[in-house]
């Protein structure tokens, strides 16, 4: 049996992954910088690390260790701000994650819509110190590097001003970007799982139909469609993925909008996996050359629920 380290199971993405690759015959190892993350109820085994900080030794120390100790084969990292660490210290870790250059594109809100706006279709972007660049009814204002929907505000095009002004007393206006507001459409994640050539082995798109904090609640699988792959074709020529990847975009009259990429597992991805598509044990088996199947997406309407549990460790 093979001994899969999964991080941040406080967070819907790492929780998730915990309990398929469980439910998939592995032994999980969770890790959490909460000693009460949810997780801890669904993994053979818990250890409570420090939080990610920017070169943290600590963290890394801990890591490191954790693989030795518990024989890990492999890592799948779920906390943006772990992402980097995995991805610098690999093959140390075992990580399934992308390269240190698409993972620091990805985390960088500014940096990936430079990268990709000249060649997918992307909500106008600047720096909110160079909010007058752009000229919208509606905006919305977010932290440059974050993630859900933490610290994130909207705007009507007199409130960018105002907006700047208080940021600007913080010392912080220019860790924040200002993009246009896509007012009207469907929103979509797409959970994507890309081999070492940088090729996608599955692509599952859902619609968000009901969101909490950035999470889907209830969403529903729907069929890849041809302007949705050649977004991603367009985008693939430009970074190169490897593992699991979530991307998200809203769909209008207008086109398909990239919205933003996360280079890991999605919160949601316990709907692609009710509907039949096990993308955490397909990452697992990639990464040692076993072959696998991919089933049929599914396309029903999958509504997560609270589930009550005791737990002992």
């Amino acid at each position: 049996m093979r001994t899969i380290l999964v991080t941040g199971v406080g967070g819907a993405s790492g929780l998730y992954t915990a309990k398929i690759l469980r439910e998939s015959g592995y032994r999980v190892i969770g890790t959490d910088c909460n000693e009460h993350a949810a997780g801890k109820c669904v993994v053979d085994k818990f250890f409570l690390v420090p939080p990610a900080k920017p070169h943290s030794g600590a963290l890394l120390n801990v890591l490191i260790n954790l693989c030795m100790e518990e024989y890990v084969d492999a890592s799948l990292p779920n906390v943006d701000e772990e992402l980097l660490l995995f991805a610098r210290y690999n093959p140390t870790l075992k990580a399934i994650v992308s390269s240190t250059h698409t993972v620091g594109i990805c985390l960088n809100k500014y940096s990936l819509y430079r990268a990709l706006s000249k060649h997918v279709l992307m909500p106008q972007t600047c720096l909110l110190s160079r909010f007058y660049e752009i000229e919208y009814d509606s905006y919305v204002i977010k932290p440059m590097v974050g993630r859900g929907s933490r610290n994130i505000t909207f705007a009507d095009g007199s409130g960018i001003e105002v907006a700047a002004r208080a940021l600007s007393k913080l010392n912080c206006v220019d860790e924040y970007i200002v993009q246009e507001r896509i007012l009207d459409g469907e929103e979509y994640t797409v959970d994507i799982l890309y081999n070492s050539k940088n090729k996608p082995v599955v692509i599952a798109p859902r619609k968000r139909l009901i969101t909490y904090g950035g999470v889907s609640a209830v969403g529903q699988s729907v069929k890849c469609w041809d302007d949705l792959k050649k977004a991603i074709d367009f985008i693939n020529r430009e970074l190169r993925f490897f593992g699991p990847v979530n991307m998200q975009f809203i769909v209008n009259e207008n086109g398909l909008y990239l919205i933003e990429i996360n280079p890991r597992l999605s919160g949601g991805i316990g709907i692609t996996y009710a509907n039949g598509v096990n993308i955490p044990d397909m990452a697992v088996k990639m990464f040692f050359d076993e072959t696998f199947t991919i089933p049929e997406l599914k396309e029903d309407v999958v509504y997560r629920i609270l589930e009550d549990r005791k737990c002992t460790s």
